[in-house]
């Protein structure tokens, strides 16, 4: 499914990972990761909400995966990753508040 021809079948896929609790969750980051670097933002945005479910030990090692897409090309994405990096502990997040210094320039 999460590499299906047709974009509402992989939107569907990252959709229902993300309704999954966070243990069975986090087996499936890899295939959610995946998901970030897909051709249609709506596939890459629930890819984005479902990462920021997982438990904050398992979302900081992604949190270079979700910098990254506060660069998308779409806003809806950027949101998603500044959301779900705001779930971050303080210690990680100060890591990056460059990054989401930057998002303040976004005119979106």
């Amino acid at each position: 499914m999460l590499e299906d021809s047709n974009w509402g079948v992989r939107y569907a896929a990252a959709e229902a990972l993300g309704k999954l609790d966070q243990a069975v969750l986090s087996t499936h980051a890899g295939a959610l990761l995946k998901m970030l670097e897909d051709s249609d933002e709506d596939v890459r945005r629930a890819a984005v909400e479902a990462l920021g479910k997982l438990d904050q030990a398992v979302l900081s090692t992604h949190a270079g995966a979700l910098l990254k897409m506060l660069e998308d090309s779409n806003w809806g994405v950027r949101y998603a990753a500044a959301e779900a990096l705001g779930k971050l502990d303080q210690a990680v997040l100060s890591m990056h508040a460059g990054a989401l210094l930057k998002m303040l320039e976004d005119s979106n």
